[in-house]
């Protein structure tokens, strides 16, 4: 393709918004990105009349406005969008999506909104200046949205929403589903621009999920990659990017579980340095075969959404498990890998007469992260998010004047139970800042004394992790200070 032609292909700009403030994924944030927007990217950089770019907020290195977020304005005078997608998967980061939809669209600028949230709320979403919205995988239909754009015309795309003289209309009932993940290409992060180095690669074989949680949004019946074509992503990635460590972003790592193991298996008879971060449930700790195989694979480290351990609440939930079970499978998985623990403080009870104050939860939950004994953890109030079961249970109970920026699980969204919004709120952060100590820094110099007796009797491994642990508690106590002072004064 020659240059003259790169030059009169039409741009599409794909934006990540920034997080609307610091959270203890912040630092994370910026050495990796989005898989989801670099995938549209990757199909829509197919057509030959299109050249594609994604801008993630929160990894960004290019010009940048007075409060310190990307410049639109400068990267719009610098290459011209004729289309711009924006992902509004997260309700945390919706209103700074509508920012940037309403900058666009006064410069003329096709605006394609796209993730759960969106999909949840379309008419909202449209009437905060998008043009029209995608429904389920945008995959399916980036490329027919953009050969359709000039005459607006998308009656014959499925799946999507928008207004058509100010009427509202959708394009069938069901979401956009790619069934043969297979047919996927591999994702191209190079169409990354302005970007921190990517360090951990976001990575995906399983979409969907039939565990039918209260609290989530995810549902639909579990789809997969094989594990031949998920291996190829990983080679291809190692091939071309020299990437070594990876993030399997689906919702439960093991939720095909023999396609699972087939790819673990070929992991392990191709790579012996790779390393894998995964999500997976408490019970997968049953299988200890399987917990051997994902060590001698490559997995160093899984996220364990517990959500609870108040035995009413997760049955409140519909976990399938009690707080008995947690313990023993938190036990399990600590002996294999690093463990962060995923946890929701305040959980609206179904059953009314079984009340629970705050400080009741409190010890609870302090007794069981201190028996658990998780290497790092993530403590959040509950989240009513809109398509949620729970949020059509308690909707009398949800505060209307809390917006939509504060949906990130660090604001109480709803009237409790049994106790004041501001008892609730302290119990919260006095959980954080009780495992994020900054006192264990003073642990450093014990550490360091017993190195010689870990590395000769327990190993390296075992010194190595208690001084990431140390590190990571110092850390967060940094990162909760700082959220401590940019909020709490409100």
């Amino acid at each position: 393709m020659t240059e003259e032609k790169q030059d009169n292909r039409c741009l599409l700009r794909i934006i990540v918004p920034s997080y609307p403030r610091l959270n203890i994924f912040s630092r994370k944030a910026k050495r990796t990105t989005a898989l989801g927007s670099i995938m549209v990217a990757t199909v829509a950089n197919q057509l030959e009349e299109w050249q594609v770019e994604v801008i993630d907020g929160n990894n960004f290195k290019g010009p940048r406005d007075k409060d310190g977020l990307p410049n639109h304005r400068a990267l719009q005078e610098k290459d011209k969008a004729s289309v711009v997608a924006i992902y509004c998967g997260l309700s945390s980061t919706i209103e700074r999506a509508w920012e940037i939809a309403s900058f666009y669209h006064q410069q003329g600028v096709f605006v394609i909104a796209g993730g759960l949230h969106a999909h949840n709320l379309p008419k909202e979403t449209l009437n905060h200046n998008f043009d029209i919205v995608v429904h389920g995988d945008g995959e399916a239909v980036i490329k027919q949205i953009l050969l359709a754009f000039e005459e607006r015309n998308f009656e014959n795309i499925s799946g999507v929403s928008y207004f058509e003289e100010g009427q509202f209309k959708r394009n069938g009932p069901k979401m956009n589903e790619i069934l043969d993940l297979d047919s996927l290409p591999f994702p191209d992060f190079g169409l990354l621009k302005h970007n921190n180095k990517i360090k951990t690669y976001p990575i995906s074989r399983t979409r969907g999920c039939g565990e039918g949680c209260e609290y989530c949004e995810v549902r639909g019946k579990v789809r997969s990659a094989s594990p031949k074509h998920f291996l190829n992503t990983v080679v291809w990635l190692v091939e071309t990017r020299k990437a070594r460590s990876f993030f399997i972003v689906d919702d439960s790592f093991n939720a095909d579980h023999e396609g699972t193991k087939k790819f673990l298996e070929m992991i392990l008879a191709k790579y012996k340095r790779l390393k894998f971060f995964v999500q997976v449930r408490l019970d997968d700790a049953k299988d200890i075969e399987f917990l051997k195989l994902m060590k001698r694979a490559g997995v160093k480290a899984v996220c364990i959404g517990g959500e609870s351990c108040i035995d009413e609440e997760l049955e409140a939930m519909g976990k399938g498990y009690d707080s008995s079970q947690m313990l023993r499978w938190m036990k399990i998985w600590r002996s294999f890998f690093w463990v962060h623990l995923m946890l929701m403080f305040g959980y609206p009870l179904k059953i009314k007469v079984t009340l629970i104050s705050a400080k009741e939860r409190f010890m609870l939950f302090k007794s069981f992260i201190r028996k658990a004994s998780p290497d790092s953890i993530q403590v959040v109030f509950t989240i009513p998010l809109p398509g949620t079961r729970l949020r059509k249970r308690i909707m009398d109970r949800i505060f209307s004047e809390v917006p939509w920026k504060d949906y990130d699980g660090n604001t109480l969204c709803f009237e409790p139970e049994n106790m004041t919004s501001k008892e609730l709120q302290e119990m919260h952060i006095k959980l954080m800042s009780r495992f994020y100590n900054p006192w264990s820094i003073f642990r450093i110099p014990l550490k360091l004394i017993t190195f010689l007796f870990h590395y000769v009797f327990l190993g390296w491994e075992d010194w190595y992790r208690g001084w990431e642990g140390i590190i990571t508690k110092y850390g967060g106590s940094l990162t909760i200070r700082k959220w401590k002072k940019n909020n709490l004064k409100k």
